[in-house]
């Protein structure tokens, strides 16, 4: 999917996009349901489209060195019938790098033709795909109300180390409380359009049933709550703050993810327990 891509995307390929998702989603043993963003996210994946991008980026300053004469010619007479038009013609190879190129805000490169040695044209390319790449993938974390959870765990787009030391259902655990697709009151009542409001506990009946309840405040799950405190030596975990200390992004070491996902994997299983009972 990325062969020659420089030369022959010239639109958004959404089916590509969702293929790679959907194998991100499989290494994550992540529900179905779980979004793209979030896969993304703990997997630090860059799309197919900022590859492709760069591969774009690099190709054009080959053509504006002149490293294939014949492919050098072609590109003056297109940029040159581009510019005579206007810039209007979106069939013209051309447009879709002056456009990629203004959205990276290296508009005046493409003016002055400018691009400086290799490795310094790579590192700027890379480092302009990058942030756009988490600009972009930040906004749709903020825009979806399923992620709200996430955008307040989750900051950087890179590899959650959590995975490195995780498995199973503890690592399973840990994801549905982060990205927010789970079984919760939460999630459910969302998917029947239930007002929050009415999202409500069935285990404790003491408020809406989010993931920083389960994880904070269900009076069902103190025990377990209280094992994870002594193993991380935390005096309470009362609020959203701890909630997000607790399985947030910040440096942990194996042991201390080890007990999160023993934690988060102890709070799913009783309450399954607990909900058969009712």
């Amino acid at each position: 999917m990325e062969y020659g891509a420089e030369v022959w995307i010239e639109r958004d390929w959404k089916q590509a996009e969702t293929k790679v998702t959907g194998m991100g989603r499989r290494l994550l043993n992540g529900r179905r349901n779980l979004n793209a963003e979030v896969v993304r996210g703990e997997l630090g994946l860059e799309t197919l489209e900022s590859r492709w991008n760069g591969a774009r980026l690099r190709f054009w300053k080959k053509l504006i060195e002149g490293t294939n004469p014949l492919a050098t010619w072609v590109y003056n007479k297109r940029r040159e019938d581009f510019v005579l038009n206007g810039k209007k013609d979106k069939g013209n190879w051309c447009w879709r790098t002056w456009e990629l190129l203004k959205k990276l805000g290296m508009e005046e490169t493409w003016i002055t033709e400018y691009t400086g040695r290799w490795g310094e044209w790579r590192k700027r390319c890379a480092e302009k795909i990058a942030q756009n790449e988490k600009t972009e993938w930040r906004k749709d974390v903020e825009r979806k109300s399923r992620l709200s959870t996430y955008a307040k765990v989750k900051c950087e787009l890179k590899r959650e180390k959590y995975l490195d030391f995780l498995r199973g259902e503890e690592m399973r655990a840990v994801l549905d409380l982060r990205g927010g697709a789970n079984d919760l009151e939460i999630d459910r009542g969302r998917q029947e359009k239930k007002p929050r409001a009415e999202r409500i506990c069935k285990v404790c009946k003491a408020g809406v049933e989010d993931e920083v309840h389960v994880l904070t405040k269900c009076a069902a799950y103190h025990e377990q709550r209280r094992a994870c405190q002594e193993k991380l030596k935390l005096s309470e975990l009362l609020e959203m703050e701890h909630f997000v200390e607790l399985i947030g992004s910040s440096e942990k070491n194996k042991k201390q993810w080890k007990s999160i996902g023993r934690f988060a994997a102890a709070i799913f299983k009783r309450r399954k327990e607990l909900l058969t009972q009712l």
